[in-house]
């Protein structure tokens, strides 16, 4: 997992805005998606990325788990701007804090359904 620099959030009485230049990607982006937390915190992920992935806190707060190729553990609390990016073979636990958390995923391969037909 590496850090990136952090997205410019731009607040208003409109809202937010976080934007995502494409040409920051370090791959040819191939599927972008977004999760968005329920009314409670809650873990997602469980699994090996699968792909390149750039990570970006649109809003709420995040709290991510990374097991490397190496073994070892890194750890990133994200806010709102904030970026992180993953190898395809790196596994991936990741804590929606809030309601108010959307985590917007670009990533290098298309989705390819797990077994037992689940998404995590």
């Amino acid at each position: 997992m590496k850090h990136l620099p952090a997205r410019e959030v731009h607040r208003d009485a409109r809202g937010q805005l976080v934007p995502l230049e494409l040409n920051d990607v370090a791959f040819e982006p191939r599927r972008i998606f977004v999760v968005q937390g329920p009314d409670h915190r809650v873990t997602r992920g469980g699994h090996s990325a699968g792909s390149q992935q750039v990570l970006t806190l649109i809003s709420g707060r995040a709290d991510v788990r990374v097991r490397t190729a190496t073994g070892e553990w890194l750890n990133a609390n994200l806010v709102a701007g904030d970026s992180v990016e993953l190898e395809a073979d790196d596994w991936i636990d990741y804590d929606l804090v809030d309601p108010h958390s959307v985590l917007l995923v670009v990533a290098s391969e298309p989705y390819a359904r797990a077994e037992g037909g689940g998404v995590s």
